[in-house]
């Protein structure tokens, strides 16, 4: 008796599309996302904030690190002068979460920065 020969099908990651679509929304209403992820033996976590300037921009604020008990999380500052600027790397920003197994959840109510380590950038990109 001869067996069908098998093929050996790639398995497809989830489309994250519309899952990206749905974070890009409830960042812009809430005012920033919280991702966290377990790997063994560590929980990380990566924040993205957007803060309003008293100048009429928008600030992205990304805050990373693990959680735990001597937490060092940095943080990067990216200024913004609108928010058609502001959506590009947003989006970026929730698709390599994604991609790198973080899970979405939402930022607590009352939400305090705890980065000793403050990285400044302009938030410009060169063509």
């Amino acid at each position: 008796m001869a067996l069908a020969p098998t093929t050996l099908r790639r398995v497809r990651r989830a489309d994250t599309a519309g899952l990206q679509v749905a974070l890009l929304e409830r960042a812009l209403s809430d005012g920033g996302l919280l991702f966290t992820r377990r790997d063994p033996g560590q929980r990380c976590f990566y924040r993205l904030l957007l803060q309003p300037t008293l100048f009429g921009g928008i600030d992205l604020v990304r805050e990373w690190g693990r959680v735990g008990p001597d937490p060092a999380p940095r943080r990067l500052i990216e200024h913004y002068a609108s928010l058609s600027e502001l959506l590009p790397p947003l989006g970026e920003a929730v698709r390599v979460r994604l991609r790198h197994g973080y899970r979405a959840r939402p930022l607590p109510a009352r939400f305090i920065p705890s980065a000793t380590t403050v990285y400044w950038s302009a938030g410009v990109r060169a063509s």
